[in-house]
């Protein structure tokens, strides 16, 4: 009986000194570098898309900037061979506990305007009569944590004007500019990763539409009646939701503002000039690359 008991201390005592060991000697880091070199050692300091500081073996500390680094991983414990201890983290993955933020970056994108409600609209007081136009942007992201960043964003969207074939028959000859939009916003973006090179976000903004309304130009026989273009701005705010896969970058969002248009008009019967809110609001299907 004694020397079971014996045996079994010894067995406890073996395996807490394993234990211990391994508490002792975590497995190191390990920066896998662009141009093929490889450091090992303890990430002492890593601040996303910026640097990242590690201490070797020897004792020495380096710091490296993360352009130069392909992928972050822990090297494999020989004795603990469980797959979720031996995954590796790469560079822009969702974030672990105690792994990088990421979310941050710049995005440039460009694609289509679709007009939608009154802006879209040929018909109502509020018609926009804006046809199907194309637009270009750019994004900057900073994360805060590791789901959630502040996204800043500038769009730039052209659309033109659907006057002519409602006055088709009438003998008016029309000759229309086109309705131009920037979009400054700013808000929150969530994120996630679905795979290591695969990232999905949504995100809300508010801000300013900085609007022009298109020059219109009515000819009839010899005569001309003429709306000038004119400049407004309003508020404005805008939703939208995509994909990055890889620095390639898929989305769609809406944008909405009602600025409002100080008009003058003139014609062979003088000169006019008013005031209107005119709804502006776009879907924009866009595509991009992510750096």
């Amino acid at each position: 009986m004694k020397n079971c008991l014996f045996r079994f201390l010894c067995i406890v005592l073996l395996g807490l000194s394993l234990c211990a060991g391994h508490a002792q000697s975590p497995a190191p880091d390990v920066l896998y570098f662009k141009n093929g070199s490889i450091i090992k050692g303890t990430i002492l300091e890593l601040i996303p898309d910026k640097t990242v500081k590690i201490e070797t073996a020897d004792g020495s500390i380096l710091v490296y900037a993360m352009a130069e680094v392909e992928k972050i991983t822990k090297e494999p414990n020989p004795v603990l061979t469980d797959s979720a201890l031996t995954s590796q983290l790469q560079v822009g993955e969702s974030p672990e506990p105690g792994g990088t933020v990421g979310g941050s970056g710049v995005a440039l994108f460009g694609g289509v305007s679709l007009p939608v409600g009154d802006f879209g609209s040929t018909l109502g007081p509020e018609a926009g009569a804006a046809k199907t136009g194309y637009a270009v942007g750019a994004d900057a992201s900073l994360a805060l944590t590791p789901v959630v960043a502040w996204m800043s964003s500038v769009s730039f969207s052209v659309n033109g004007l659907d006057i002519a074939s409602a006055l088709e028959g009438f003998g008016i000859s029309v000759d229309a500019g086109s309705w131009t939009s920037v979009w400054a916003l700013t808000g929150l973006k969530v994120f996630g990763n679905v795979s290591p090179e695969v990232e999905v976000f949504a995100f809300g903004q508010a801000g300013l539409l900085f609007g022009t309304s298109p020059r219109i130009t009515l000819t009839v026989g010899n005569e001309h009646a003429t709306q000038n273009s004119a400049s407004a701005t309003g508020f404005a705010f805008g939703i939208g939701a995509g994909i990055t896969i890889g620095h390639v970058s898929f989305g769609v969002r809406y944008l909405s503002g009602q600025p409002e248009y100080a008009i003058t008009a003139s014609g062979p019967n003088g000169t006019v000039s008013g005031n209107f809110k005119q709804p502006t609001s776009c879907v924009l299907i866009t595509g991009g690359f992510v750096f």
